[in-house]
């Protein structure tokens, strides 16, 4: 099986042609990597003054079904930050969401303000970032809705799930 045949590769690649349309709606010129696998990161992108330059990270993945929150490996969280801190560029994490049929995120540097969010379940505060089984999350409340997901999208990443029905982390 080659790298483009894995599901996950399949469906990351759907939330990055939906990133790209939202991205070319607001004027924003995305530029893709052009060498097949792992890349540092899905676009490097100008706004429409040609000054200035930010990272877009799509991640094809719906928020945790009992947590009203998504997040990335920290592993991958930490190689974001060190282009951040290293090249100055921002990181837009923009997350794909299947099961809510919207697009929504933000600026890790606005997603890593402390922050107290009330969970229901829980019955009590959770701070977020918050770190948990190598995931660090960010709460669907600090994040901004970008755009809604058409039946035809949805219905193409939900073919692409790995989620187990049972999901809760």
């Amino acid at each position: 099986m080659s790298w483009q045949d894995r599901t996950e590769v399949k469906k990351g690649n759907a939330g990055e042609r939906i990133l790209d349309r939202w991205l070319r709606d607001k004027g924003i010129i995305p530029y893709a990597p052009v060498a097949e696998g792992a890349h540092p990161f899905d676009r490097i992108c100008a706004m429409p003054d040609k000054r200035q330059l930010f990272i877009a990270e799509a991640k094809a993945k719906p928020a945790r079904r009992f947590y009203p929150d998504t997040g990335v490996d920290v592993r991958v969280y930490e190689d974001y930050l060190h282009k951040q801190q290293e090249y100055g560029l921002h990181v837009f994490l923009v997350f794909i969401d299947e099961d809510r049929s919207q697009v929504y995120g933000e600026f890790m540097s606005v997603l890593d303000k402390e922050r107290h969010v009330y969970n229901e379940k829980l019955r009590k505060d959770v701070v977020y970032p918050l770190i948990q089984n190598g995931i660090r999350f960010w709460p669907l409340t600090a994040m901004r809705v970008i755009s809604a997901l058409s039946p035809e999208e949805v219905k193409e990443l939900q073919s692409f799930s790995t989620r187990r029905k049972r999901y809760a982390v």
